[in-house]
């Protein structure tokens, strides 16, 4: 509900006309339209504008609380064929049944699958290390590689994982990590997970 309260004039006492609003109807359209404006059109999951916040929030606890933070970046490996030899329509459920995938593997509310663009998609695993990442990234690889659709046939991802605990406030270099990891995967055969730790290795 919503108050608003005018005064009256030409009383010898000070009165008030109080009026109460039901704008319960207001708020959830509002609450609509700011949850499409968090959302991938297409496959349904978070846009890079959620996970710029959601990150922002989740790197700041795993400072304060000295927990692990893991990022997962996937790119479906030989989309561009996908599209070229079925057409768009068809890559586009190759893109939705991947972030299907994607989607359920983030199964904490403080977990995120985001459509990074593209044919990339990130996951987001506060108080999570390296090998448990590494594992839900091969857990997506497999559940993807047994993925048989009649229109698009099969198609497998590539990963990259990395995982910290924060330090600063600069979370910058933790995706440029897993974004590098992800290239290794790509270069060196596709269809697999490469994590990277902050030294490289």
């Amino acid at each position: 509900f919503m108050m608003t309260s005018t005064s009256l004039t030409g009383y010898d006492n000070e009165l008030f006309v109080i009026t109460h609003s039901n704008i319960t109807l207001r708020k959830l359209a509002e609450l609509k339209v700011e949850s499409l404006a968090q959302q991938d059109p297409l496959t349904g999951l978070s846009n890079r504008r959620h996970f710029e916040s959601h990150l922002e929030i989740e790197w700041h606890r795993s400072r304060r609380e000295r927990t692990p933070i893991s990022f997962i970046m996937i790119d479906i490996d030989h989309f561009k064929t996908i599209n070229d030899q079925y057409g768009h329509a068809i890559g586009d459920m190759c893109l939705n049944a991947v972030a299907s995938v994607v989607g359920s593997s983030a199964r904490r509310s403080s977990d995120l699958a985001v459509r990074w663009g593209g044919e990339e998609f990130v996951l987001i695993l506060a108080n999570t290390g390296r090998q448990a990442a590494i594992e839900v990234a091969n857990q997506i690889r497999l559940k993807v590689e047994q993925l048989k659709s009649p229109e698009f046939g099969n198609c497998t991802v590539s990963a990259g994982v990395s995982s910290v605990i924060p330090e600063g406030e600069d979370y910058d270099s933790f995706i440029k990590l897993a974004d590098k990891a992800l290239y290794s995967a790509k270069e060196t055969g596709r269809n697999k997970v490469v994590s990277f730790s902050e030294t490289g290795s």
